[in-house]
């Protein structure tokens, strides 16, 4: 389902921008492979602190695993917005990864069914 209302998602992106903690782009918009259609991913270091922002922000836990990144501690989903928050166990480490994978443009052809092994093999090649 796509945002209709284009003002609530960029007041969000404000918020998390303004907000304490660093809030990374991830997801089909970070790699370039968005439709019209796809919610926005972001990433953060998990903590505490960020988990009450988030449910403060109208956020509830969407899942605590996820097979994709065994990085993520838990996802949290936005009530009335697509906006997808994974708490990561290591952001610094997602990032580093993130980046090399969309440096050599890894996901956009590999089917999502098998992004996971790209996930685990650069984690493993960076720690």
């Amino acid at each position: 389902m796509p945002i209709h209302n284009l003002s609530d998602i960029h007041y969000f992106l404000q918020k998390l921008e303004e907000s304490e903690f660093n809030f990374y782009l991830t997801g089909s918009r970070y790699f370039g492979v968005a439709r019209e259609a796809s919610d926005y991913d972001f990433f953060v270091q998990d903590s505490s602190e960020v988990r009450e922002w988030l449910l403060k922000e109208g956020f509830r836990v969407l899942s605590t695993s996820y097979p994709n990144d065994n990085q993520i501690a838990v996802v949290y989903r936005h009530s009335k917005l697509e906006v997808d928050v994974q708490c990561m166990e290591n952001a610094a480490l997602k990032l580093k990864a993130q980046l090399a994978i969309n440096k050599v443009h890894a996901l956009r052809f590999i089917i999502k069914a098998q992004h996971k092994y790209v996930w685990k093999a650069v984690y493993a090649a960076l720690t």
